[in-house]
């Protein structure tokens, strides 16, 4: 029988795919902080009652000046909260994926090692000369 020698480089594997689990997981972490800010800022318009109609002023073509929250008051609370809704399941789903690589690369390490402890087994157990080889 030969010998495989396919597990037995020492080190760790898979540097890409580390990567690659590790972005997706900041990504995911990312998303999700965004998420948390915008149903804030969703429930602060909802609260603040910012969504109304601008009031009626003399002039019509007057120059108003630009305030941040009731600029982005007028889109309206609801969507903030769909908003953040849908970076909440895209950062679920980012996390969700780099845990899934994180746990192939487990597997494939956690294989590696029985394989090695198999070949261990079956070199105790087989004689030093073979009477008989096929």
């Amino acid at each position: 029988m030969e010998r495989v020698t396919s597990h037995r480089e020492a080190g760790e594997r898979y540097m890409t795919l580390r990567l690659v689990g590790g972005l997706f997981t900041v990504l995911g972490a990312l998303l999700l902080s965004g998420s948390g800010l915008l149903l804030a800022f969703g429930l602060y318009t909802l609260r603040s009652g910012g969504t109304g109609p601008p009031p009626l002023e003399t002039e019509p073509f007057a120059a108003h000046p630009v305030r941040f929250l009731s600029a982005f008051g007028r889109i309206g609370g609801g969507w903030w909260i769909l908003w953040s809704l849908a970076f909440f399941m895209s950062g679920l789903q980012s996390v969700a994926i780099g845990a899934l690589i994180r746990l192939a690369i487990h597997l494939e390490e956690n294989t590696r090692v029985s394989a090695q402890c198999l070949e261990r087994l079956r070199l105790r157990t087989e004689p030093a000369d073979p009477m008989f080889r096929s």
